[in-house]
């Protein structure tokens, strides 16, 4: 009975024994063998994402002008507008008054005064004259002449600013290639003038056959003269009275978005720059983006992912092009989508905004986490895992080195040549790892 007792009582020491030998070799395998992650590729097509960086910009604009007589100037009074604020036709902005406005006045009204005087004065000095039917005629058809000729030369002044500002030249007949709307109506306008001038010139001559006395001709031609100085003295105070009236509320001529404003309150306006540039009719603003050092191949059509606002609206590449620096670009149209998530124009305008592109390869292939893919150059690898099951059953997993081939990497990803979906990859090791090594699958 005794025996039984000591033997039972070896068996358990036996038995303590060898649990405390597991327990204490399992705890020094926990503690000496690399935990990794473990992995396994998936087929498919990298997706790789360029971020871009956009800014409000107006692809075509309009310049707003206001004509100015030689000399005369405004004062801006107010400015109701920013860039990037959107305006209806009709709505005020800009307020200015005529710089001296008092003053020109005074100094129009005296020259009227003194065209005025001479004029009567030619009158009073002829009034025992009396004209025939044929020199009144000849009269007539002189002050005509006059008339159409001035015209013609303002005609022509007006066509030759747009031709010079378009590097153009005139030409009989025809058109100048490459002459916009403004520059052909000038044309259109200065060949009427002549046309006209020509039919004068035809009637005057009709009526010169009959000639005419020299004093009858002397006053004739002084007074035409100062008749036609009185008009242009007339012509000054109504052009000084319209430019007031008009530069009290300059107003948008049709809807679009300031592209560009400048001036300021008590700035001076001499009609040498725009006064503000509105966007052109039918064009929007768009957010570009420089492609300067992007060698993705950008293409107009592309679908792009702007965040704006807190917001991700989907949109497209509407044009592809360069700026005025000649960097590469290309402009994302601002839809009402866009506006609304951005809450305005005016907010867009303030700061960039990020456009997403996304690339997708043309073929399939094996897609790892770039973390799992060692090595640099030509020279990548990775870790594939080998499962064992030891004499008491327990598994255990092993490393071997494979060498791959990297087609790219993009966002984390890495697109592997080799066919890798039968293995099982290390990757995320808490130590170095080496071609052979045990390792243990890390579990959170």
């Amino acid at each position: 009975m005794k025996l039984k007792k000591i033997a039972l009582r070896g068996l358990i020491g036996v038995a303590v024994a060898v649990a405390l030998c597991m327990f204490f070799s399992g705890t020094i395998e926990n503690i000496t063998t690399p935990k990794v992650k473990l992995a396994k590729a998936s087929r498919g097509k990298l997706v790789e994402k360029l971020e871009l960086s956009g800014v409000l910009a107006y692809p075509e604009v309009e310049e707003m002008r206001l004509s100015l007589p030689a000399g005369q100037t405004l004062t801006i009074n107010r400015v109701n507008v920013r860039a990037g604020y959107p305006v209806k036709a009709g709505d005020v902005v800009l307020e200015a008054s005529v710089t001296g406005y008092e003053a020109a006045a005074k100094q129009a009204q005296d020259a009227y005064d003194a065209a005025l005087d001479a004029l009567m004065e030619i009158d009073r000095k002829n009034e025992g004259l009396t004209l025939r039917r044929s020199e009144q005629t000849y009269a007539e058809t002189y002050a005509a002449l006059r008339a159409a000729a001035r015209a013609t030369a303002r005609k022509k002044t007006e066509m030759d600013v747009l031709l010079r500002a378009a590097k153009l030249s005139y030409t009989d007949n025809a058109y100048p290639d490459g002459a916009d709307e403004a520059t052909v109506a000038a044309i259109d306008a200065y060949r009427a003038a002549l046309s006209a001038q020509d039919e004068a010139q035809q009637a005057f001559n009709r009526a010169a056959r009959y000639g005419m006395d020299d004093a009858v001709w002397s006053y004739i031609s002084e007074r035409q003269s100062a008749q036609e100085n009185l008009d242009d003295c007339a012509e000054k105070q109504v052009e000084l009275e319209e430019l007031r009236r008009t530069a009290a509320t300059i107003c948008a001529p049709r809807d679009g978005v300031i592209a560009e404003i400048n001036l300021k309150q008590g700035d001076p306006y001499d009609g040498s720059m725009p006064l503000y540039k509105l966007t052109a009719e039918g064009s929007s603003p768009a957010l570009r983006a420089d492609l300067t050092g992007v060698d993705k191949n950008i293409t107009e059509g592309m679908s792009v992912t702007v965040s704006v606002g807190g917001d991700s609206v989907e949109a497209k590449i509407a044009s592809l092009g360069f700026t005025e620096s000649g960097a590469r670009c290309a402009d994302v149209i601002v839809s009402d989508e866009i506006l609304r998530a951005a809450g305005s124009m005016y907010a867009l305008s303030q700061d960039s905004v990020k456009l997403t592109v996304l690339f997708k390869s043309k073929q399939s292939s094996c897609l790892l986490p770039a973390s799992a893919v060692r090595g640099s150059g030509d020279s990548r690898y990775v870790y594939t895992v080998n499962e064992r099951t030891t004499t008491f059953g327990k598994k255990k997993l092993s490393l071997s080195k494979m060498t791959v081939h990297v087609i790219a990497e993009a966002d984390g990803v890495a697109s592997i040549e080799e066919d890798l979906s039968y293995y099982t990859i290390a990757y995320m090791e808490d130590r170095a790892l080496r071609d052979g090594s045990d390792v243990m699958e890390y579990v959170e």
